[in-house]
């Protein structure tokens, strides 16, 4: 969660967490943003998310430090290239891409 906060603006990571907290009280989904009607979450999306920021950076620290599988590959819902720093669009919440690059730039800084 560390590099999400690097990333994210915190108001929008508060109005995700708030969004998900009241999709999980209400056992329903709901709309991130009424701007954007295909970004849903539920009661899981958080975490969800978070779980494919991870996938990704852990492809990310793969690719770096074991030299026998350079090539990774990550497949994952939900989707995160969509994300910007202070909204989720398109599906994506939490932006996975932008995020690993940091994650590999960091590493490569050691």
């Amino acid at each position: 969660e560390e590099y999400v906060a690097k990333y994210h603006d915190s108001s929008y990571l508060t109005s995700l967490r708030s969004a998900v907290q009241d999709a999980y009280e209400f056992d329903a989904p709901r709309r991130l943003r009424y701007e954007y009607a295909s970004t849903m979450v539920d009661g899981n999306s958080y975490e969800a998310a978070l779980g494919t920021v991870v996938g990704w950076m852990e492809a990310v620290r793969v690719a770096i430090h074991q030299q026998q599988q350079p090539v990774q590959f990550v497949l994952s819902r939900p989707p995160t290239h969509h994300a910007m720093r202070s909204k989720g669009t398109g599906g994506c919440l939490l932006n996975g891409c932008a995020l690993a690059a940091m994650y590999a730039l960091d590493e490569l800084d050691k």
